[in-house]
């Protein structure tokens, strides 16, 4: 009986403490997104007053930064361990959040300097995902990403809403705090299954070794078949999803989609919840998620076609949409984490954040060079690039069947 409930206490102490380091890594998520909305509202907002550089150089600067360094900022956490890069990544974001504020002062083109920190050096998200995958080591990874892009959403749109209701100060008080937070809950009591000493072989290897490795395993690991397809299919479905939503973060004009953020909520939670419950394959879901997405948005536009729409059908119909994007993403995510070796998330999730990263700069400039579009062109638009990925998954969906750790992980 003694050896029973001793087996049962250690077991729940594990739950605990995989709950804790969980929990903590939606944390550093959430940080990440509101230090970067943070940075980009406002420097853009100082760059609109100065005039002297184009309000959108910090969103250009940014995205594009961390098109190129998220692969190896966050690959790199798989020779230096999640926990040290991690500290790196926050650290550097708490930098460029002091740096920022010092530079206020000091003229406009200082702004950039804090800018390229973060981009260069404070790619937090894609480390956390990585954690998230060694954490739960495959067994519904996808309900725990799901989780991950839940914290995304409450830093952006949280940041959004609450900063007419704060003084920039203040706001910025806020952050920085939670950042110092952050960095303390890296330091202790963050751990993870790759916090272990490291390999002898490294310390024999110059950085510029350890560079070159690193791109040619970000290479190969993108060369994939499976990986190619899935990332076009996230990254046309990202940028469908994106444009509808840039436009209602930028543009007031478009009251069609006044009721998109609550439709996206709903849709969301309650995808989120139902990955938490499905039991089926990530391929599946994927397809399953993706089936719903389309069907939705053709839905929507035959309604804008005849005349038929109201806030309340186009409300019910995006939330379905936002539903079957919480299904496919984070299966998606999945599928391809799977599909690699452990010793490989960091440089996944690094490519990952890439393609979202280039998804957003596309939709950008989308939003920006066709920002008088109807909200029938619009809805368009986003179905005309949901099928394109729709295509792109065909491919995915036919490749070789399940490896033994994908259906067993699928199974449970």
């Amino acid at each position: 009986m003694t050896k029973h409930l001793t087996k049962d206490l250690y077991e729940n102490k594990q739950k605990y403490f995989l709950f804790l380091i969980t929990a903590i890594l939606l944390y550093f998520v959430f940080i990440d997104e509101v230090s970067n909305t943070f940075l980009i509202n406002a420097s853009s907002k100082i760059l609109t007053e100065e005039s002297k550089i184009h309000e959108h150089t910090i969103v250009y600067l940014l995205l594009g930064l961390q098109i190129i360094f998220s692969p190896l900022q966050s690959g790199f956490s798989d020779y230096y361990l999640r926990r040290k890069s991690i500290i790196v990544s926050i650290s550097a974001t708490l930098i460029s959040l002091i740096l920022f504020k010092l530079s206020i002062n000091c003229g406009v083109v200082f702004l950039i300097i804090p800018i390229i920190i973060k981009g260069a050096l404070g790619n937090t998200l894609p480390i956390a995902w990585a954690g998230i995958a060694d954490v739960t080591k495959g067994k519904n990874v996808r309900f725990a990403l799901a989780l991950s892009i839940c914290a995304l959403a409450v830093g952006s749109w949280g940041s959004l809403i609450v900063t007419p209701f704060l003084k920039i100060n203040i706001f910025f008080l806020s952050i920085l705090i939670l950042a110092i937070m952050g960095v303390c809950y890296a330091i202790y009591p963050f751990r993870d299954s790759k916090d272990s000493p490291k390999p002898h072989f490294l310390k024999r290897l110059s950085p510029v070794q350890l560079l070159k490795g690193e791109c040619i395993g970000i290479y190969n690991i993108a060369k994939k078949p499976l990986s190619v397809f899935a990332l076009f299919s996230f990254l046309f479905s990202e940028i469908s999803f994106y444009q509808i939503l840039f436009r209602v973060e930028v543009f007031s004009s478009y009251t069609c989609f006044v009721h998109v953020p609550l439709a996206i909520g709903i849709g969301y939670t309650i995808g989120t919840i139902a990955l938490k419950f499905f039991k089926i394959k990530d391929k599946l879901v994927c397809l399953i998620g993706l089936i719903i997405s389309v069907s939705s948005i053709l839905f929507i536009n035959f309604l804008f076609a005849l005349k038929l729409e109201n806030q309340i059908t186009f409300t019910a119909f995006f939330a379905c949409y936002s539903f079957g994007y919480a299904l496919f993403t984070p299966a998606l995510f999945s599928l391809i984490s799977l599909r690699n070796q452990p010793h490989q998330q960091g440089k996944i999730y690094g490519i990952i954040e890439s393609i979202d990263s280039l998804a957003s700069l596309i939709t950008f400039f989308i939003v920006f060079i066709a920002k008088e579009l109807t909200c029938n062109f619009v809805l368009i638009l986003s179905t005309a690039l949901i099928l394109i990925s729709a295509f792109f998954f065909r491919f995915v969906f036919k490749i070789h069947p399940l490896c033994a750790d994908e259906r067993k992980s699928s199974e449970k």
